[in-house]
């Protein structure tokens, strides 16, 4: 039969295309309904879903995660091949029979059985019989040197969660029988093993560089999408991504807070906005947090989108709702986990991050992008209110911290890093009459560094007492142990502004006139170191400026932390 050409094939019709919001629940309905057939007939032709080395999890029955409890795993595959000791692998193996672990918890004991394999194999120690105390000691050994595959450490909760994982596969081994040829002293420890936690303050959990979440800015638009989601499109998810990072950069909010708000979590008291939110973490809800107008116009921006949303009555309370809605399913906003993942693949997708170090031909080396990740954004917020000279009570009370000593953590530097700053600045320090007097060594500027807000001082008694025995009365200007750098102007500046205030006083009351005298002379003295530290920054190159710069910021906190005052704690009222 001849069809007309008006009668082609045109494709299904913009009806017929349309897409039904909840169409993904159907699918899902008819893949779990496949997966229990599947997984009844196997179960009636007598086929062990775990008898190989290789698992269809789907076919196994696993949850997910504990946070998903109703979701079950599938389409996805777990292979014991990869633990090489052939007696290891069947023990992790009835392990994950028994118990039925949630598939997280699964691949996490078989990373864990992984690195034991390789530093047993690696020791020569593959005859069970023969194993002892001694190479249990070392398995935990290897899990808390546990590295990623670019040499970089694992952080010391993953490396706790290895050493807990397998401690949980070997009790269970020797409980159920497993292990009847492993010498009998291959067991956990009655002491608990510690995971040493690294020192070092640039590791991860750190501040981002301002220049780098400026950078994370310029490129926001690449944050979120992948397509429609759920009941929300991809323009939603995208949408929904960014608030939440504008929210937790601006905010300094743990993740977990940001993606839990509340419908009208914004509030105006007295003309300024707030953020509530609630502090689940140390269980204080409705916690209220001043924002900029700013932040509260991205929160508002995002609730009149919401509104237009169509929305599962699980969702309808909750600012940042899930995209993946269940029926059954306790929690209606977006998790953490989800937030994060999208956020790993926006920092990815960025094509260059540079760090501030430069390598050996002067260009800037790569930023590790490890280290870039939401709670990252919490410590920025922290160390930029502690760079601009907020005091510690208050930021702890911007922080949400019941112990001071919990901020205290933001204010401190690294030992690294505070030499390297004291010998940027040291080098360009100044007496009284504005003439360069560098220091020597960190040493000499250390013990310099006395309890003068507007420079170091050398002289013997006033060093001895802390800062407590000037013989002029902290006339720095006019002393000739006055040690200022480039660090102290801003607190020198504002003494100069606190001085002019006093000269206007002073001439306001009739004041005596070598009391003006006095002031006047004091503010010109402390102006002209001013204007010489200034001068020469001003002649260093844009490059070393920076450097200076950044240093002093560094030293301007390590002087804010060591002068916290420390208040005992009020003694409990009676009855």
């Amino acid at each position: 039969m001849e069809h007309s050409g008006n009668c082609t094939n045109q494709g299904p019709s913009p009806t017929a295309r349309r897409v039904d919001p909840y169409n993904a629940d159907i699918r899902w309905f008819f893949t779990s309904l496949r997966r229990d057939v599947e997984r009844a007939w196997l179960s009636c032709s007598d086929t062990d879903t775990m008898a190989g080395d290789v698992w269809s999890v789907g076919l196994v029955g696993l949850g997910a995660n504990a946070s998903r409890p109703w979701t079950p795993a599938s389409d996805a595959m777990i292979d014991f091949g990869v633990v090489g000791l052939f007696w290891l692998r069947q023990v992790v193996k009835g392990w994950a029979r028994d118990t039925r672990p949630y598939l997280q918890d699964l691949r996490q004991a078989l990373v864990a059985v992984r690195v034991a394999s390789a530093s047993l194999i690696g020791a020569g120690r593959e005859d069970p019989a023969g194993l002892g105390a001694g190479d249990f000691t070392r398995v935990l050994d290897a899990l808390s040197r546990h590295r990623r595959v670019d040499g970089s450490l694992y952080s010391a909760g993953h490396r706790r969660l290895m050493v807990y994982r397998f401690c949980e596969v070997i009790d269970h081994g020797r409980e159920a029988g497993l292990m009847a040829s492993v010498g009998e002293f291959f067991r956990p420890l009655r002491r608990r093993h510690h995971v040493e936690v690294d020192p070092n303050e640039d590791e991860v959990g750190k501040a981002l560089p301002e220049a780098l979440i400026a950078h994370l800015d310029d490129h926001i638009d690449l944050l979120g999408g992948g397509g429609r989601s759920g009941w929300m499109t991809g323009d939603d998810v995208v949408g929904m991504h960014q608030a939440i990072y504008r929210i937790i950069r601006d905010t300094g909010r743990r993740p977990g807070e940001v993606v839990s708000l509340k419908l009208g979590c914004v509030e105006v008291i007295h003309g300024v906005h707030n953020l509530v939110y609630d502090n689940n973490k140390a269980a204080r809800l409705r916690r209220r947090l001043p924002v900029t107008t700013e932040t509260a116009s991205v929160v508002l921006a995002w609730q009149d989108r919401r509104a237009g949303l169509h929305l599962p009555p699980s969702a309808s309370k909750w600012l940042f709702p899930s995209p993946q809605q269940r029926a059954h399913q306790s929690i209606g906003h977006i998790g953490v986990t989800a937030f994060q993942r999208a956020f790993r693949t926006w920092v990815g997708r960025i094509p260059v991050i540079e760090s501030e170090l430069l390598g050996p031909d002067g260009r800037p080396l790569p930023f590790d992008r490890a280290l870039i990740f939401p709670y990252a954004l919490r410590h920025s917020y922290a160390q930029r209110h502690a760079d601009a000279g907020v005091t510690i009570d208050v930021l702890a009370d911007l922080m949400d911290h019941t112990s001071v000593q919990t901020t205290r953590g933001y204010y401190s530097v690294s030992l690294k890093r505070k030499v390297a700053a004291i010998a940027k600045v040291g080098s360009l320090a100044v007496d009284a009459c504005g003439r360069p007097a560098p220091f020597a060594d960190a040493t000499a500027y250390e013990r310099a560094s006395v309890s003068v807000p507007f420079g170091n001082c050398t002289e013997a008694s006033n060093v001895r007492a802390g800062g407590g025995h000037c013989p002029i009365r902290f006339q720095c200007a006019g002393c000739g142990f006055y040690r200022p750098d480039p660090s102290y102007l801003p607190a020198l500046e504002s003494h100069v502004a606190s001085l002019r205030a006093d000269l206007e006083t002073a001439r306001a009351i009739g004041a005596a006139a070598y009391v003006l005298s006095n002031l006047t002379a004091e503010i010109d003295a402390f102006s002209k170191v001013a204007a010489k530290m200034h001068s020469r920054l001003k002649a260093l190159p844009p490059e070393e400026r920076t450097e200076v710069e950044e240093a002093s910021r560094l030293l301007r906190r390590a002087r804010a932390a060591r002068r916290i005052p420390l208040v005992a704690d009020p003694p409990d009222a009676p009855g």
